[in-house]
């Protein structure tokens, strides 16, 4: 692993520890909230990290996109102590595969997940995937704020 990807991890964990501490103060009994009935709710919004996760870093690690099922995650994991679990379960896999990769495989072409005719190298997905955590990271920030709580410091 170059010193450039070790850094891209090193930022991800920053980053995932604030979403952590982001997760922990969303209230229970408000898992299944959400601002209008057309956006997802807290719970959905965490599967979707889940799912991107699994599939994104998985392709990375794996060279194939492999993803659990939405229905699956909504059935096995309905309340924020089991997604947290998941999740958890999830990242510390995806950690474990990324640091067993050897530079090259950084630069291994992966088919798009949007355009089966076009390959991105690894590095560029698994970029993706951090940039897709910040963007949903602050989504749940904006539905703390609308339920009047306080957001928590994510930068520490």
């Amino acid at each position: 692993m170059t010193p450039a990807h070790e850094f891209l991890l090193r930022r991800w964990r920053f980053i995932r520890r604030g979403t952590e501490t982001l997760l922990a103060t969303i209230p229970e009994d408000k898992v299944d909230w959400s601002p209008n009935v057309k956006m997802r709710c807290f719970g959905d919004v965490i599967r979707h990290m889940i799912w991107s996760e699994a599939q994104f870093v998985g392709a990375v690690i794996s060279g194939q996109y492999a993803a659990p099922s939405f229905e699956s995650l909504q059935q096995e994991c309905p309340n924020l102590a089991s997604l947290h679990e998941r999740w958890e379960r999830v990242h510390q896999r995806c950690l474990e595969g990324l640091e067993s990769l050897r530079a090259a495989d950084f630069y291994r072409q992966l088919t798009s997940p949007y355009d089966p005719a076009r390959t991105l190298p690894a590095v560029l997905v698994l970029s993706f995937h951090v940039e897709h955590e910040l963007h949903h990271r602050s989504q749940l920030i904006q539905y703390i704020s609308f339920l009047g709580l306080p957001a928590p410091s994510i930068f520490i």
